[in-house]
């Protein structure tokens, strides 16, 4: 329980609304082109990617949880993970120059938003 309150705690100082706009690591700090670029040569797998993407949910599922106080929050758990890439992807192929993350954030945060 004491790591859970921990980890709350410092995903909680470290995200914000806009998570693109704080400290973004790894395949999420890449561009939407760059991360095209690593799917199609192969240096980077469809699964790694969707793996990012559901990490990036569960982290955000709980801060959300924990700030908005509405307890549990399940965005994108009624959904395929290959659905949520799919409309990813589309974010990206929208505007190659955001980050990666920007573009999971703003899926994220359309489907908290018909959640409700």
């Amino acid at each position: 329980m004491l790591k859970i309150a921990i980890t709350t705690v410092i995903l909680l100082a470290a995200t914000s609304a806009q998570a693109a706009d704080g400290y973004v690591s790894g395949l999420g700090a890449q561009t939407c082109a760059e991360v095209n670029a690593s799917l199609q040569e192969k240096t980077l797998t469809a699964q790694e990617a969707r793996h990012w993407v559901q990490g990036y949910f569960s982290g955000a599922n709980v801060v959300h949880g924990a700030r908005s106080k509405r307890g549990n929050v399940n965005a994108g758990s009624t959904m395929l993970p290959d659905r949520i890439m799919q409309m990813v992807m589309a974010k990206c192929e929208a505007n190659q120059a955001e980050a990666f993350s920007k573009a999971v954030n703003d899926v994220y945060f359309e489907l908290v938003s018909t959640d409700r």
